[in-house]
């Protein structure tokens, strides 16, 4: 497997630089790691650039994560891209659980997300007008190449139902998305840069959940 991985930042440097640090202690030195940033105010540009884990920066100039996404995309080279907002820092249960949902029958594989807002039940397929639709987290979710070509990507027009419109188009080509509490990411620090703001929970405890 050949894994890209498009970080999404916008204004959140430190929680970005905790993010990198976690991608390259705990995925393979072979990981892509691309990092689109924008419109940050903040320094980003300059601490990315200092850094020799981050294989490209691509500088957006709008606030839409669906568009950071897509750029992202364009120039992500790996047949495995992984999506992760840079707020997150991933477990290291993270990679290899991409590495054995993508090399069985799954075509997109995501997991949870602990020390961000809510954001709905993303374990449980449900029917919707008698089709079988599961959702995922935009910010931690792993795609084969092939099905990002087939859906030509996220739609940039729907700025807060992007994931939802994926998940269906998905559905209706008949993609299978797994939700694996192995690939689990979770906030480092707080917004100024101090203690972590979530209880962390292991991959283990997270399955006992579901």
């Amino acid at each position: 497997m050949e894994l890209s991985v498009v970080v999404s930042t916008l204004n959140d440097r430190e929680r970005l630089l905790s993010c990198l640090d976690a991608l390259t202690e705990r995925t393979p030195s072979s990981t892509e790691v691309i990092v689109v940033n924008g419109p940050s105010s903040d320094g980003t540009t300059g601490v990315v650039r200092d850094r020799d884990d981050v294989d490209v920066l691509v500088e957006i100039s709008e606030r839409n994560s669906s568009v950071s996404r897509n750029a992202g995309l364009e120039l992500a080279t790996g047949d495995v891209v992984a999506f992760l907002d840079g707020e997150y820092a991933v477990d290291h249960s993270w990679y290899p659980a991409i590495a054995e949902s993508i090399t069985g029958a799954t075509n997109v594989v995501t997991g949870p997300v602990t020390g961000g807002p809510a954001r709905g039940d993303r374990q449980s397929p449900q029917q919707v007008a008698g089709r079988s639709v599961t959702h995922f987290h935009g910010g931690n979710v792993a795609f084969e190449r092939s099905v990002l070509e087939a859906l030509n990507g996220f739609d940039e027009y729907l700025v807060e139902a992007s994931e939802r419109d994926c998940a269906h188009r998905m559905a209706g080509l008949e993609y299978e998305v797994s939700w694996d509490a192995a690939m689990a990411v979770r906030r480092e620090i707080g917004t100024d840069g101090g203690e972590p703001i979530d209880v962390r929970r292991s991959a283990s405890e997270l399955r006992s959940d579901g």
